[in-house]
């Protein structure tokens, strides 16, 4: 079973850091600059730094699920707790796209749709193996 979470969790890993490889095409595809243009400068300014700090957290995330597997599967409580934040922050993304998200204003071109349905999938499995992980410590703690 170990094994089995240790590839799941460098699985999930190379996904986050294909997705902030995918991410960085996401301001010119939506249209970010132009969508930013009739905001004050400070909030401009502030818009880029929580999307450099989301991004940060992304690749850190992956990092953490490439090369630190055995430090996510310790069975510490350290280990049950960084997976459970993981797990957390990704189920609360998924709730964002769902109940607060103005999904009338989302493109509706296909591409659009295959993306979107491909990231819920993806957020999903994030959530789902650092959950997944966050268990296996508490249980092995």
């Amino acid at each position: 079973m170990t094994t089995l979470l240790e590839m799941a969790l460098r699985g999930v890993g190379a996904g986050h850091l294909a997705l902030c490889a995918g991410s960085l095409f996401i301001p010119s595809a939506l249209g970010w600059k132009q969508g930013l243009a009739g905001a004050p400068t400070l909030i401009r300014q502030m818009f880029w730094v929580y999307a450099a700090y989301v991004f940060g957290f992304h690749v850190c995330f992956g990092l953490l699920g490439l090369f630190g597997t055995h430090l996510l599967l310790d069975g510490s409580m350290l280990a049950a707790l960084v997976c459970g934040f993981v797990c957390v922050y990704w189920v609360a993304r998924l709730v964002v796209q769902f109940a607060y998200f103005d999904r009338k204003s989302m493109p509706r071109a296909g591409r659009y749709r295959l993306a979107e349905a491909g990231l819920v999938l993806a957020f999903a499995a994030f959530a789902g193996v650092f959950g997944w992980a966050c268990a296996f410590n508490l249980g092995a703690a």
